[in-house]
């Protein structure tokens, strides 16, 4: 939080793009989205209620922000060591192909709190009280040895088990550099409680879990289900991820982010494989699409979490919540139909800047701001450039460059048509 403080205090609307940032590294290494909210957020949901977001607001932008902590690798929750499990794709490859996604995520909230922190004239926070980005690193920089311990074990194609191990050994051994973060008896009982209870709980869940995934089997189920899929998509991929997505929302409703990717990558994974979906991306689909219902109502756990801290209305921060978080709903396609998962960089490069154009434009559309505030004729033009810019994103290079093209030139004529409007009308 001090590192993110020291990056983005100062600037419009400072304490959200705080939030943004410290969930995103605070994610790398909880893999929880409600811890997420309850440790940044008890910091930052107040700060943001005092430079003028409501109470609503401040506690969607935490929320969709911390629900990033379960798509952002290294760790990215008990998931992504059972989707390893499930495709016999190695972890590594996994989180390596995780990165740029959730990167994204993360981009297409700032870009949201910025033209919000814009339209309501939020200022940032006092510079001369924030910390210094060099004072923080020279006090903290230990606290980031663990993970370079974890992803080089993972590099060098240690297990999973052993490289966790072995960030355990050295979160004890880095405690003991500062006086601050030193690790005492009384902290050891603590954190042995806590992580037991956690073990607990998720043995408990996957447990359930393989209950539920052997009674499919069993049962039958397990192939019923791919036909109905198969049969009500009519061959479409399309229609099957959004089958996917809404049957994702409706168990969400009842479990757990994990036993529900669990049992929908058992049952609906195989589906999509047969309308041509690779198996990594098929997986990674459900894997996002499992974590929406935390932030959807009427059952939203982590949007309930936030909305305690700002006290503010649950239902209404959740619906905030998914008005923020479209990139949750828009990158599960990027990893069917663009090039996210292309082992090619000139792909992966045109997939991500053109997902990339279309996060900043979205919120320009949606807030109606923009140097001013913006008619609906202009929303207008702006969604046609946003519109070409995803469309580019969900195909080839060799395909999708002149819609890639014609979408530059559109976004630059339209921009500059509204700052022209904007200096014209402005007051002398």
């Amino acid at each position: 939080t001090d590192f993110a403080l020291a990056l983005a205090g100062h600037r419009a609307g400072g304490p959200a793009k705080v939030a943004v940032i410290s969930s995103a590294f605070l994610g790398m290494l909880s893999g929880s989205s409600i811890s997420n909210v309850l440790t940044t957020g008890a910091l930052t949901i107040p700060m943001m209620k005092q430079t003028g977001f409501r109470p609503h607001e401040a506690a969607a932008i935490e929320t969709t922000a911390s629900l990033g902590g379960g798509l952002m690798p290294p760790l990215m929750g008990t998931g992504v060591f059972i989707m390893a499990s499930f495709t016999g794709v190695p972890l590594l490859t996994i989180l390596a192909y995780s990165l740029i996604p959730a990167v994204l995520y993360f981009a297409s909230i700032y870009f949201y709190v910025d033209v919000k922190a814009k339209k309501g004239k939020f200022r940032g926070l006092d510079r001369t009280d924030l910390p210094r980005v060099g004072a923080v690193l020279k006090r903290g920089w230990h606290m980031f040895l663990p993970i370079f311990v974890l992803i080089g074990l993972l590099l060098f194609n240690f297990t999973p088990f052993l490289a966790s191990a072995a960030c355990v050994v050295m979160i004890l051994f880095t405690s003991f550099l500062r006086p601050e973060s030193r690790i005492t008896p009384r902290r050891l009982v603590i954190a042995l409680e806590g992580s037991t209870r956690i073990a607990m709980t998720l043995s408990t869940l996957l447990c359930s879990a393989a209950i539920i995934y052997t009674v499919s089997v069993e049962t039958g189920l397990f192939v019923k289900l791919s036909s109905v899929i198969l049969s009500l998509s009519q061959g479409s991929a399309f229609i099957a991820i959004v089958l996917i997505g809404l049957m994702s929302y409706v168990l969400g409703m009842g479990l757990p982010v994990t036993a529900s990717y669990v049992i929908i990558a058992a049952l609906g994974a195989p589906a999509l494989g047969d309308l041509g979906v690779p198996i990594l991306a098929a997986h990674l689909i459900i894997f996002w699409f499992a974590q929406d219902s935390t932030i959807t109502p009427p059952i939203c756990m982590t949007a309930f979490a936030g909305a305690r801290i700002a006290g503010a209305a649950p239902m209404r921060t959740g619906w905030e919540c998914v008005m923020i978080a479209k990139s949750l709903y828009v990158i599960p396609f990027a990893f069917a139909f663009g090039g996210l998962l292309s082992p090619s960089m000139l792909e992966l490069g045109f997939t991500t800047l053109s997902l990339f154009a279309f996060f900043a434009l979205m919120p320009l559309v949606f807030e109606g701001h923009l140097f001013h505030r913006l008619g609906v004729w202009e929303r207008g033009l702006i969604s046609i450039p946003a519109a070409s810019w995803l469309w580019s994103a969900m195909g080839a290079f060799a395909d999708r460059l002149p819609v890639a093209l014609a979408a530059l030139v559109l976004t630059v004529v339209v921009v500059l048509m509204v700052r022209q409007r904007s200096q014209a009308t402005a007051p002398a």
